[in-house]
């Protein structure tokens, strides 16, 4: 559902809380950041952001669904205080127009069961008293003059480090009890919110469970390097990790990178023209006319009818294709599309326009960008043939410190095809492994080298060096990543283009846009 968006109202707990909590307690404190469950901005700033809409949020860490089950939370926090919150600041009035309302709620109410809260309540009778206070809430707010609500599914809590280190100290026979109970309850949360979606025509579900188990079994393909140890608990082996490469903050909530990508997803779902998700029953996919968001789930591997070796074939419009982590054939047509591929073998063909093209595979991948200005991002690691056709392109390798071995590098072969237009080959590397760092700055010293010499052989942006097979390339660049020296922005990451040789043509808006929302999703995290 395509919408236009001038106001955002956020209903919710900490997972959306902005600070309202801490304005009341001082809870909770550093490191957390700012009254954040998170080391920075939720994803409903991030969202409000990238929607250009002023955000109202009126969530706070703690709220419950519920408010009169015994496991709701007792301070007038919950979802019903909420709403009635923000109609008492309509005083009266309706709602402004083009006003949509995320309600992202109910992870407490059975995190609170979980953890052994006392309830008389059986499963049946918990999930009725949560979705109720949802429906409520949308029928409340409807009333009121809310044109659009985004009413979210709730997060996997079986993939979080807190259910998985309970599961652990519980054994072997208790602990996959818990898991299995906690996603039971996710599963049947959210089954009633589709329901309540499919039967309002101003409510737009917002799938996060499967984002989170997208992310859990693909993190690399979201740009995490870690997604089982909290931030705040991480050894110091892993203190080189950068923050964008890590999913929890603590053990239930969302790094600020993690964030961003669940605000890019509900970016997607709410300004396409459909939404459509893959779970492993088709095998050819044709998009819709209009502005697509395709998004590949996980399949359950002990299922055999299941598989996720998709062919999609996208249409005319501005399309978002997430082909996910089988062996993939996309097919970009017209528009100005951005596809990614996860850990399979992928084969991506960006058409017509100007398209982003991205894997972090460590398989064999093709990508081939097509006619327009495109750029095309794959990992060093894996084997790949990147061809940018015409226009000016941009040719993205990223070199994670996993690269580094004490053999030398675990580079991939990479053929390179600048084809017309001005074309530019970008390595990007991040700062905070300094041996990692040292050894790939001394790579890119031989690749620079090679470049000099082409164009003193009269060859110019054609070499070979350390498995890199590359023509018709204009200019050469390093990108180095590394982590804000701003107190106040710890969570961002700088990105400084250290290096520059040659002819670089300029990144017009319809790709920087494109190149944003890579950088949201994470595909642009080494």
């Amino acid at each position: 559902m395509s919408t236009d968006i001038s106001h955002l109202v956020v209903f919710g707990d900490s997972l959306s809380d902005n600070g309202n909590l801490f304005r009341f307690t001082g809870q909770p404190a550093p490191p957390y950041w700012e009254g954040r469950f998170s080391n920075g901005p939720t994803y409903a700033e991030q969202l409000a952001n990238e929607l250009g809409a002023p955000l109202e949020d009126l969530a706070f860490g703690g709220a419950t669904a519920s408010g009169t089950s015994p496991l709701a939370n007792p301070l007038p926090i919950n979802l019903p205080e909420q709403i009635a919150a923000y109609l008492l600041q309509l005083h009266g009035r309706r709602a402004p127009a083009d006003t949509t309302a995320v309600i992202y709620i109910g992870n407490n109410d059975y995190i609170n069961y979980l953890e052994g809260g006392a309830s008389a309540l059986t499963i049946p009778a918990l999930v009725r008293s949560v979705t109720k206070s949802v429906k409520d809430a949308v029928h409340v707010l409807t009333a009121a003059g809310v044109e659009k609500i985004a009413l979210f599914t709730l997060p996997d809590l079986s993939v979080t480090p807190e259910f998985q280190v309970l599961a652990q100290q519980l054994g072997p026979v208790q602990g996959p009890q818990l898991v299995a109970l906690a996603r039971e309850l996710d599963v049947l949360n959210n089954s009633v919110l589709q329901q309540l979606a499919a039967t309002h025509p101003n409510v737009q579900l917002v799938d996060i469970f499967k984002l989170t188990d997208a992310v859990a079994a693909d993190p690399p393909s979201f740009g995490f390097t870690d997604a089982t140890i909290p931030m705040i608990d991480l050894p110091a082996t892993q203190t080189a990790l950068a923050p964008n490469e890590i999913a929890f903050f603590d053990a239930l909530h969302p790094t600020y990178a993690a964030h961003g990508i669940q605000a890019a997803f509900a970016d997607a779902v709410l300004t396409s023209d459909h939404t459509q998700y893959l779970n492993g029953t088709q095998s050819v996919v044709h998009a819709q006319n209009g502005n697509q968001f395709i998004f590949a789930t996980p399949i359950d591997p002990t299922n055999p009818t299941l598989h996720d070796n998709y062919t999609i074939q996208a249409g005319t419009g501005n399309d978002l294709i997430f082909a996910g982590s089988g062996d993939v054939t996309v097919f970009g047509g017209t528009g100005n599309d951005l596809i990614a591929a996860g850990s399979g073998n992928a084969r991506l063909y960006g058409g017509i326009g100007n398209d982003v093209l991205a894997t972090n595979s460590l398989g064999s991948n093709i990508l081939d960008a097509g006619v327009g200005n495109d750029a095309l991002i794959a990992n060093r690691g894996g084997t790949n043939t990147l061809d940018g056709g015409s226009g000016n392109d941009l040719f993205v390798l990223k070199e994670n410190a996993s690269l580094v071995d004490a053999n030398g590098f675990d580079f991939g072969t990479q053929t390179i095809v600048g084809g017309g237009g001005k074309d530019t080959l970008r390595f990007i590397i991040n700062n905070q492994n300094p041996v990692a760092e040292s050894a790939l700055l001394a790579e890119f010293q031989k690749v620079e080298m090679a470049f000099d010499t082409s164009a003193a052989k009269h060859q110019p942006g054609t070499f070979q060096v350390d498995g890199l097979h590359v023509s018709g390339i204009d200019s050469l660049q390093l990108q180095i990543d590394g982590v804000s020296n701003n107190p106040n922005t710890p969570y961002l990451i700088t990105h400084n283009i250290a290096f520059s040789d040659g002819q670089a043509a300029p990144v017009g808006n319809a790709l920087g846009g494109l190149l944003q929302t890579a950088q949201n999703w994470g595909l642009l995290t080494v």
